[in-house]
Protein backbone atom coordinates (compact mmCIF):
# COMPACT_ATOMS: atom_id res chain seq x y z
CA UNK A 1 0.00 0.00 0.00
CA UNK A 2 1.28 3.44 -0.94
CA UNK A 3 1.57 5.73 2.06
CA UNK A 4 1.00 9.39 1.34
CA UNK A 5 1.41 12.50 3.39
CA UNK A 6 -1.52 14.88 3.63
CA UNK A 7 -0.23 17.32 1.01
CA UNK A 8 0.50 14.38 -1.30
CA UNK A 9 -3.02 13.06 -0.81
CA UNK A 10 -4.33 16.46 -1.84
CA UNK A 11 -2.20 16.38 -4.98
CA UNK A 12 -3.29 12.86 -5.90
CA UNK A 13 -6.90 13.81 -5.20
CA UNK A 14 -6.56 16.63 -7.76
CA UNK A 15 -5.17 14.20 -10.31
CA UNK A 16 -8.09 11.84 -9.67
CA UNK A 17 -10.55 14.68 -10.17
CA UNK A 18 -8.87 15.60 -13.46
CA UNK A 19 -9.17 11.99 -14.62
CA UNK A 20 -12.86 11.84 -13.77
CA UNK A 21 -13.54 15.21 -15.37
CA UNK A 22 -11.80 14.05 -18.55
CA UNK A 23 -13.86 10.86 -18.56
CA UNK A 24 -17.08 12.84 -18.26
CA UNK A 25 -15.98 15.24 -20.98
CA UNK A 26 -15.07 12.36 -23.30
CA UNK A 27 -18.36 10.58 -22.65
CA UNK A 28 -20.35 13.75 -23.33
CA UNK A 29 -18.41 14.40 -26.54
CA UNK A 30 -18.97 10.84 -27.72
CA UNK A 31 -22.71 11.20 -27.11
CA UNK A 32 -22.73 14.42 -29.12
CA UNK A 33 -20.77 12.77 -31.94
CA UNK A 34 -23.16 9.80 -31.97
CA UNK A 35 -26.15 12.14 -32.12
CA UNK A 36 -24.52 14.16 -34.90
CA UNK A 37 -23.74 10.99 -36.84
CA UNK A 38 -27.39 9.96 -36.55
CA UNK A 39 -28.48 13.32 -37.97
CA UNK A 40 -25.97 12.99 -40.81
CA UNK A 41 -27.23 9.48 -41.58
CA UNK A 42 -30.82 10.73 -41.58
CA UNK A 43 -29.92 13.55 -43.98
CA UNK A 44 -28.02 11.18 -46.25
CA UNK A 45 -31.02 8.84 -46.30
CA UNK A 46 -33.25 11.66 -47.51
CA UNK A 47 -30.79 12.76 -50.19
CA UNK A 48 -30.36 9.19 -51.40
CA UNK A 49 -34.08 9.10 -52.19
CA UNK A 50 -34.39 12.54 -53.79
CA UNK A 51 -33.34 11.68 -57.34
CA UNK A 52 -35.47 8.52 -57.59
CA UNK A 53 -38.40 10.65 -56.40
CA UNK A 54 -37.71 13.21 -59.14
CA UNK A 55 -37.58 10.40 -61.69
CA UNK A 56 -41.21 9.59 -60.83
CA UNK A 57 -42.14 13.03 -62.17
CA UNK A 58 -40.29 12.45 -65.42
CA UNK A 59 -36.96 14.13 -64.65
CA UNK A 60 -33.86 12.67 -66.24
CA UNK A 61 -31.78 12.18 -63.09
CA UNK A 62 -28.71 11.51 -65.19
CA UNK A 63 -28.86 14.90 -66.87
CA UNK A 64 -26.25 17.53 -66.12
CA UNK A 65 -27.33 20.47 -63.96
CA UNK A 66 -30.38 18.59 -62.75
CA UNK A 67 -31.38 21.33 -60.32
CA UNK A 68 -31.40 23.91 -63.09
CA UNK A 69 -33.90 21.69 -64.85
CA UNK A 70 -35.95 21.51 -61.65
CA UNK A 71 -35.81 25.30 -61.34
CA UNK A 72 -37.07 25.71 -64.87
CA UNK A 73 -39.88 23.25 -64.27
CA UNK A 74 -41.23 24.79 -61.05
CA UNK A 75 -40.26 28.42 -61.69
CA UNK A 76 -37.53 30.59 -60.18
CA UNK A 77 -39.82 32.11 -57.55
CA UNK A 78 -40.93 28.76 -56.16
CA UNK A 79 -37.38 27.42 -56.45
CA UNK A 80 -35.98 30.26 -54.35
CA UNK A 81 -38.83 30.01 -51.85
CA UNK A 82 -37.87 26.40 -51.23
CA UNK A 83 -34.61 27.58 -49.64
CA UNK A 84 -36.50 29.81 -47.23
CA UNK A 85 -38.99 27.08 -46.36
CA UNK A 86 -36.18 24.61 -45.68
CA UNK A 87 -34.42 27.06 -43.37
CA UNK A 88 -37.65 27.79 -41.56
CA UNK A 89 -38.33 24.12 -40.90
CA UNK A 90 -34.84 23.60 -39.51
CA UNK A 91 -34.96 26.60 -37.19
CA UNK A 92 -37.45 25.68 -34.48
CA UNK A 93 -36.68 28.80 -32.50
CA UNK A 94 -38.86 30.81 -34.86
CA UNK A 95 -42.04 29.99 -32.94
CA UNK A 96 -43.26 33.49 -32.27
CA UNK A 97 -45.01 33.96 -35.59
CA UNK A 98 -48.04 32.02 -36.66
CA UNK A 99 -47.91 29.49 -39.46
CA UNK A 100 -49.72 31.85 -41.81
CA UNK A 101 -47.40 34.78 -41.14
CA UNK A 102 -44.40 32.49 -41.58
CA UNK A 103 -45.73 31.39 -44.96
CA UNK A 104 -46.46 34.97 -45.97
CA UNK A 105 -42.96 36.05 -45.02
CA UNK A 106 -41.49 33.16 -46.95
CA UNK A 107 -43.52 33.98 -50.04
CA UNK A 108 -42.56 37.66 -49.84
CA UNK A 109 -38.89 36.73 -49.59
CA UNK A 110 -39.23 34.45 -52.57
CA UNK A 111 -40.85 37.18 -54.64
CA UNK A 112 -38.15 39.63 -53.74
CA UNK A 113 -35.46 37.30 -54.98
CA UNK A 114 -37.34 35.69 -57.82
CA UNK A 115 -36.09 37.66 -60.79
CA UNK A 116 -32.81 39.15 -59.62
CA UNK A 117 -31.26 36.56 -57.37
CA UNK A 118 -31.23 32.80 -57.58
CA UNK A 119 -29.72 30.23 -55.29
CA UNK A 120 -28.20 26.92 -56.20
CA UNK A 121 -28.40 23.47 -54.66
CA UNK A 122 -24.96 22.53 -53.39
CA UNK A 123 -24.02 19.52 -55.48
CA UNK A 124 -21.23 18.71 -53.03
CA UNK A 125 -24.00 17.37 -50.78
CA UNK A 126 -25.03 14.83 -53.39
CA UNK A 127 -24.75 11.47 -51.62
CA UNK A 128 -21.82 9.24 -52.45
CA UNK A 129 -22.33 5.76 -53.83
CA UNK A 130 -21.37 4.36 -50.43
CA UNK A 131 -24.18 6.32 -48.76
CA UNK A 132 -26.68 5.29 -51.43
CA UNK A 133 -25.77 1.62 -51.04
CA UNK A 134 -26.16 1.85 -47.27
CA UNK A 135 -29.53 3.58 -47.62
CA UNK A 136 -30.81 0.87 -49.97
CA UNK A 137 -29.81 -1.78 -47.45
CA UNK A 138 -31.33 0.20 -44.57
CA UNK A 139 -34.60 0.22 -46.49
CA UNK A 140 -34.37 -3.52 -47.13
CA UNK A 141 -34.04 -4.29 -43.42
CA UNK A 142 -33.51 -7.90 -42.41
CA UNK A 143 -34.60 -9.10 -45.85
CA UNK A 144 -31.51 -7.50 -47.39
CA UNK A 145 -30.94 -6.91 -51.08
CA UNK A 146 -28.93 -8.45 -53.88
CA UNK A 147 -26.18 -6.55 -55.63
CA UNK A 148 -28.28 -6.25 -58.77
CA UNK A 149 -31.10 -4.58 -56.82
CA UNK A 150 -28.65 -2.17 -55.24
CA UNK A 151 -27.21 -1.33 -58.67
CA UNK A 152 -30.69 -0.41 -59.89
CA UNK A 153 -31.17 1.89 -56.90
CA UNK A 154 -27.82 3.60 -57.48
CA UNK A 155 -28.52 3.94 -61.21
CA UNK A 156 -31.79 5.67 -60.39
CA UNK A 157 -29.68 8.50 -58.95
CA UNK A 158 -28.41 9.20 -62.45
CA UNK A 159 -24.91 8.16 -61.42
CA UNK A 160 -22.61 6.68 -64.05
CA UNK A 161 -20.41 3.95 -62.62
CA UNK A 162 -18.28 0.98 -63.53
CA UNK A 163 -20.09 -2.36 -63.49
CA UNK A 164 -17.92 -3.47 -60.55
CA UNK A 165 -18.48 -0.32 -58.45
CA UNK A 166 -21.34 -1.63 -56.33
CA UNK A 167 -19.57 -4.92 -55.69
CA UNK A 168 -16.38 -3.16 -54.60
CA UNK A 169 -18.41 -0.80 -52.42
CA UNK A 170 -20.13 -3.73 -50.72
CA UNK A 171 -16.74 -5.36 -50.20
CA UNK A 172 -15.41 -2.26 -48.44
CA UNK A 173 -18.55 -1.84 -46.36
CA UNK A 174 -18.28 -5.47 -45.33
CA UNK A 175 -14.71 -4.91 -44.20
CA UNK A 176 -15.85 -1.87 -42.23
CA UNK A 177 -18.48 -3.99 -40.49
CA UNK A 178 -21.40 -1.98 -41.94
CA UNK A 179 -22.94 -4.85 -43.92
CA UNK A 180 -22.69 -8.61 -44.13
CA UNK A 181 -23.52 -11.16 -46.79
CA UNK A 182 -25.95 -14.06 -46.53
CA UNK A 183 -25.58 -16.10 -49.69
CA UNK A 184 -26.05 -13.57 -52.49
CA UNK A 185 -28.00 -11.20 -50.28
CA UNK A 186 -26.46 -8.23 -48.49
CA UNK A 187 -27.82 -7.07 -45.15
CA UNK A 188 -27.31 -3.78 -43.32
CA UNK A 189 -25.79 -3.93 -39.84
CA UNK A 190 -27.15 -1.25 -37.49
CA UNK A 191 -24.50 0.97 -35.93
CA UNK A 192 -25.26 -0.38 -32.44
CA UNK A 193 -24.50 -3.93 -33.56
CA UNK A 194 -21.20 -3.27 -35.31
CA UNK A 195 -17.76 -4.24 -34.12
CA UNK A 196 -14.25 -4.38 -35.54
CA UNK A 197 -14.28 -8.04 -36.48
CA UNK A 198 -14.42 -7.37 -40.21
CA UNK A 199 -11.82 -4.65 -40.51
CA UNK A 200 -9.03 -5.28 -42.98
CA UNK A 201 -5.53 -4.37 -41.88
CA UNK A 202 -4.03 -1.33 -43.51
CA UNK A 203 -2.19 -2.22 -46.66
CA UNK A 204 -4.28 -5.30 -47.40
CA UNK A 205 -4.90 -5.62 -51.12
CA UNK A 206 -8.40 -5.44 -52.49
CA UNK A 207 -10.02 -8.28 -54.41
CA UNK A 208 -9.05 -8.94 -57.98
CA UNK A 209 -11.47 -8.46 -60.83
CA UNK A 210 -12.34 -12.16 -60.66
CA UNK A 211 -13.14 -11.83 -56.97
CA UNK A 212 -15.46 -8.89 -57.53
CA UNK A 213 -17.68 -11.06 -59.73
CA UNK A 214 -18.53 -12.82 -56.50
CA UNK A 215 -20.71 -9.82 -55.63
CA UNK A 216 -22.75 -9.78 -58.79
Amino acid sequence: MVKLREHEKAAVFSILVRQLEAQELKAAAEREIAAANERVAAAQAIMANVRPALAVFGFDTGAGKLWDIVKEAIGVERYNTAFEVAKGEQNESRTGASGESQQSKTEDTGKGEGSGHSRNVDESHTPKIKDIVLERLRQAGDAGARASEIKEFVSAQGIEMHEKTVGMTLYRLSNEGSVHREGRTWVFIPESERDDRGLVAEGTSEPSSSATSFFE
